[in-house]
């Protein structure tokens, strides 16, 4: 168990804090490029549409959950899911949100011209370590002892009238 900080962190923890952080620093490449002879133009993470911001931070929204229960003096156990869960779900959504953008792409509409961008190694990047935080979370989660089913939506059964 890695010492960071003078905390102890499991090495699933870690790997979904780095994860987290690395995701976010391959959010500033390009995601998107479009290339003519005259011309050219980039996309990051944040101008390549809803799908691409909203699972960066999601994922990074798993990461810094990890690292406030960890290294933060706060008392988290109040909350009304299990962070664990909380962590998986965050990550889940946010990996889901990178792939439906690779599979929907960028383009834009100028002048009556539709320009279509290419994929770049950013996106592929971001992906590949997003679905890897997702993983860890998920190893997190079952290390734990926390099942997928520790939550159910719905109302809560009332204690016992008597």
């Amino acid at each position: 168990m890695p010492n960071v900080g003078g905390k102890d962190i499991s090495t699933n923890e870690a790997a979904v804090v780095g994860a987290g952080l690395l995701v976010f620093i391959l959010s500033f490449f390009h995601w998107f490029t479009y290339d003519l002879v005259t011309t050219s133009a980039h996309r990051a993470a944040w101008h390549s549409g809803f799908f691409a911001w909203a699972g960066v931070l999601l994922l990074l929204l798993a990461a810094g959950i990890v690292a406030a229960r960890r290294f933060s003096p706060l008392d988290l156990s109040a909350a009304p899911v299990p962070l664990d869960l909380a962590v998986l779900g965050a990550a889940a959504l946010g990996a889901l949100f990178l792939i439906l953008k690779l599979l929907i792409g960028y383009r834009v509409h100028s002048l009556g011209q539709t320009y279509h961008f290419s994929r770049s190694f950013g996106l592929y990047a971001a992906l590949v370590i997003g679905l890897v935080e997702t993983v860890f979370a998920y190893l997190t989660l079952t290390t734990s002892g926390g099942k997928l089913s520790d939550f159910r939506p719905g109302p809560r059964s009332a204690p016992p009238a008597g």
